[in-house]
């Protein structure tokens, strides 16, 4: 008994369904970034944020590390701000500094509650106000796409922003800000 063989049409079709299939599955990967996440602990290490940036937004998660580990909160952060640094104090606050994009909105600095609540944010026109400042010293870092630079430093509780001589503090138990003289940071 003699098989018999697929017509000359349907190997076309099979040959062209695969080399289709083949040919849209790197488009399709490609035209998603990936997922990108990020960490941040408080100086003793009891909390952990996530920040999970991807195409479809950037997703926040406190996690308190006590056994057994705990997540506080998770929350999807304004679209407007991109999460350029971030810093995790000892009671579990959060803050966030958005990047040289989000300087036409209202997220240049967020601060959150260890419960996920914001208790504060500001622009980057409250912060030239605050400096007492045209905002100038932020083009000087916008270049790189972040305003705020690598050299920040965390101690109980508040940031300090160097920007040019004089630093940006932010308290991260109130939300305050104030200037203070860069070479007053502990």
């Amino acid at each position: 008994m003699r098989e018999k063989s697929p017509s000359p049409w349907a190997v076309s079709a099979i040959v062209i369904v695969l080399l289709a299939a083949a040919v849209a599955m790197p488009l399709r990967a490609q035209s998603l970034p990936p997922s990108s996440l990020r960490y941040a602990g408080s100086p003793s290490g009891e909390y952990k944020l996530t920040i999970d940036a991807s195409a479809t937004g950037v997703k926040a998660t406190l996690t308190r590390l006590v056994m057994p580990n705990e997540t506080l909160w998770q929350s999807a952060l304004p679209e407007a701000l991109d999460p350029a640094r971030f810093f995790v104090s000892e009671t579990g606050t959060v803050t966030v500094l958005g990047d040289w994009g989000s300087a036409d909105t209202d997220f240049a600095v967020m601060i959150l509650r260890s419960d996920g609540s914001v208790l504060r944010q500001y622009t980057f026109s409250d912060i030239a106000t605050t400096m007492h400042s045209s905002g100038s010293e932020f083009d000087a870092e916008a270049v790189f796409g972040i305003w705020a630079p690598d050299s920040a430093v965390v101690d109980n509780g508040i940031v300090f922003l160097p920007l040019n001589g004089i630093s940006l503090r932010l308290d991260t138990d109130t939300g305050f800000l104030s200037p203070i003289q860069t070479g007053s940071i502990p």
